[in-house]
């Protein structure tokens, strides 16, 4: 299993589309440093630039870094990751070499195991670069962080969206964001892997799952949707109630467990899928 894992691994990291999102990355942290830099904390409400007499004294690299981390795990990679997963089956399939593999006896729920695991390795390796290189440039571009941290998420719908804390729990709410987000991304993966196994052209796979994270991140806001709204993929992907200053361990536990039945449940249908499909 580890071979057929790193010959996933490898032809993912082969192939130079999917280095394109790392430049789309570079781009959005140049956008937001031109962006705050003129901003002079205009887009701030009147009551926030009330409370702070210097807010700016704030403004250092791990805030930059926070704030950039939110549309790149919010938007970059569930596109990056639809684009592997999309790809990863219906690619080889369109390329026939999926074909040719399969020429042999092996094992096809292995080799969607083997490839299910390829994508979790290959989420957490860029999810882990996404956070590093958001405080590198936060800290050349604004500073070492201060011992102090503002942590600023008005509008992402948590309890307490402006708070203290310290520079040791900032970090570590930050490194615990980088981790959930890779483990949540995987139930986008999975969906994706299983159009992947009905679709024989990945920009089929991709779009479909792309449009299906973005029509839950949209009905999810609606107000007729309260109801269902904590359990659609989206909401339960994107989690900013890690940076409360009491985590909500029972909605956290429910978020897991929600992920890991989407993960689950569309992994095995990718299975049967995969195994009962006609390779051409």
């Amino acid at each position: 299993m580890f071979r057929e894992v790193y010959y996933e691994i490898i032809k993912v990291f082969s192939q130079k589309k999917n280095y394109v999102v790392i430049g789309g990355h570079l781009l959005l942290l140049l956008l937001c440093y031109i962006a705050f830099k003129t901003s002079n904390t205009k887009y701030l409400p009147s009551d926030v630039r009330r409370m702070f007499v210097n807010f700016n004294a704030f403004f250092d690299g791990m805030f930059f870094a926070r704030m950039a981390m939110i549309p790149t795990f919010m938007m970059i990679m569930p596109i990056f990751i639809s684009t592997v997963a999309g790809d990863i089956v219906a690619g080889e399939i369109q390329d026939g070499s999926l074909k040719l593999y399969l020429a042999r006896p092996r094992s096809r729920v292995r080799l969607i195991l083997s490839k299910m695991i390829a994508i979790y390795a290959v989420t957490v390796i860029y999810c882990i670069y996404f956070a590093v290189i958001c405080l590198v440039v936060g800290i050349i571009c604004f500073g070492w962080p201060n011992e102090s941290q503002l942590i600023y998420l008005r509008g992402m719908g948590i309890g307490n969206d402006i708070s203290i804390m310290s520079l040791s729990d900032a970090l570590s709410r930050y490194i615990m964001m980088t981790f959930y987000y890779s483990f949540s991304l995987m139930s986008l993966g999975s969906i994706v892997l299983f159009l992947s196994t009905i679709f024989d052209r990945m920009t089929s796979a991709t779009v479909s799952g792309i449009t299906i994270y973005f029509v839950c991140y949209i009905v999810e806001r609606l107000p007729f949707t309260e109801k269902i709204a904590p359990y659609m993929l989206s909401r339960v992907m994107n989690y900013p109630d890690l940076y409360m200053t009491a985590i909500p361990i029972g909605r956290l536990t429910v978020n897991l467990a929600t992920l890991s039945v989407y993960t689950l449940f569309f992994t095995m249908l990718s299975m049967i899928i995969f195994s009962l499909k006609d390779i051409k």
